[in-house]
Parts: structure tokens; C-alpha cells; sequence
């Protein structure tokens, strides 16, 4: 392995996928934090390349009525969607 965990090969180095991910987010006036966030296939690598990496954030309104369930329910219904998605593309990649 190299200094950045990557691995040397007859055909030279291959790197391994990294990133890093923050999240920095501010009150402001309000009582709580509203927006949701959320990282699809973040530690898989034969996922991130059939599927692909996906990142979601959802702005929770500020401080309107309900805006933390709002965004949270966001990110569950495009996660279903997503998996819904994927199954589908696989039995027809099967058929």
C-alpha cells in the first residue's frame, strides 16, 4: 500500500475511494435544527459504482410549522424510491 491507502499493481497504482464528509449547521434564531441530511452507499464500493453515491440534503423550511418532520420525511420516501429503483434495475438486468 501507498502513504494514501492505495495499492500497487503490475499496472500501477490503484487508489481507494475516500472522502470526507462534515456537517456544520447553524440555529440561528430558531429553537432547533431543522434540516436532515443523508448518504446513500457511503461504505460500498461495488455499490458506489453500480449505483452510484448519492447525497441528500433537505432544507427543514426555518422554523416553519413541522419543517424538521418535513425534511426527514423526505429523505425516507427518496430512500424507498431509490431502493425501489435499484430492484427494479436488477430483475431487468437479470431478465
Amino acid at each position: 500500500m501507498d502513504q494514501y491507502g492505495g495499492i500497487n499493481t503490475s499496472a500501477g497504482p490503484v487508489r481507494r475511494l475516500s472522502y470526507r464528509i462534515a456537517n456544520l449547521q447553524g440555529v440561528g434564531q430558531r429553537q432547533r435544527q431543522e434540516d436532515s441530511f443523508t448518504l446513500a452507499n457511503a461504505f460500498d464500493v461495488k455499490a458506489i459504482k453500480r449505483d452510484g453515491l448519492l447525497f441528500v440534503v433537505c432544507d427543514g423550511m426555518g422554523g416553519m410549522k413541522d419543517g424538521k418532520e418535513s425534511s426527514d420525511d423526505y429523505l425516507d420516501a427518496n430512500q424507498k424510491k431509490r431502493e425501489e429503483f435499484i430492484r427494479k434495475e436488477e430483475s431487468q438486468e437479470k431478465s
